[in-house]
């Protein structure tokens, strides 16, 4: 659970210091693996995050209509 918790706040802190740029997902995994962590626990986190109310998720699609892209920032509440 430690391991959980902490790669969430390391994620919410970043997040939080690019405001109020959103963060694009695949940064976020990078900077999970440089950290020790595996890509997809971030996904996870991020998703937790999300529930909490704590970051806004954006899907975007590249104008020549390739998959969204996931990007976050900081609630605005």
């Amino acid at each position: 659970m430690t391991y959980a918790h902490s790669l969430k706040t390391y994620a919410y802190n970043y997040i939080k210091s690019q405001y109020p740029n959103y963060v694009h997902k695949g940064l976020l995994g990078r900077l999970a693996m440089e950290a020790g962590y595996e890509n997809e626990n971030m996904g996870r986190r991020l998703r937790e995050l999300q529930n909490e109310g704590r970051i806004e998720v954006r899907y975007t699609r590249a104008k020549s209509g390739a998959p969204a892209k996931k990007v976050t920032k900081v609630a605005s509440n």
